[in-house]
């Protein structure tokens, strides 16, 4: 399951607008922890061209629907940005949405800011 898939599953607001088909930039993420980063396999040509479209591209920006959730990725915590070419979150008071992901053994769950578990 790819993070945009989890992040469907639990009514998390990020757009995937492709449905991950490597043809936007609206699933971009970033990876909080470099440990975590360091773990992922390297982006493939084509993510890294979506990628240059990206709102907020940092260092450790990937597309979440590239993100394949495996053991090694237990307690990855990713932040989606304010916007995406598509989609727009703003207004007072607005700060950038964190989301951090937890991996068991079965499926991924996602999480808010407050850490409460969602799902299996």
């Amino acid at each position: 399951m790819s993070m945009l898939e989890a992040a469907h599953e639990n009514v998390i607001e990020l757009e995937g607008a492709c449905e991950g088909s490597l043809a936007c930039s609206t699933c971009h993420v970033r990876v909080m922890d470099m440990e975590y980063y360091n773990k992922l396999e390297d982006p493939v040509d084509e993510e890294n061209d979506m990628l240059d479209l990206a709102f907020g591209l940092t260092e450790t920006s990937r597309l979440g629907c590239q993100i394949v959730a495996s053991p090694e990725l237990d307690g990855i915590c990713l932040a989606i940005p304010a916007a995406s070419r598509n989609f727009s979150v703003d207004g007072p008071g607005y700060s950038p949405s964190f989301q951090c992901l937890f991996l068991s053994e079965t499926a991924p769950a996602i999480a808010d800011g407050t850490m409460k578990e969602f799902g299996g």
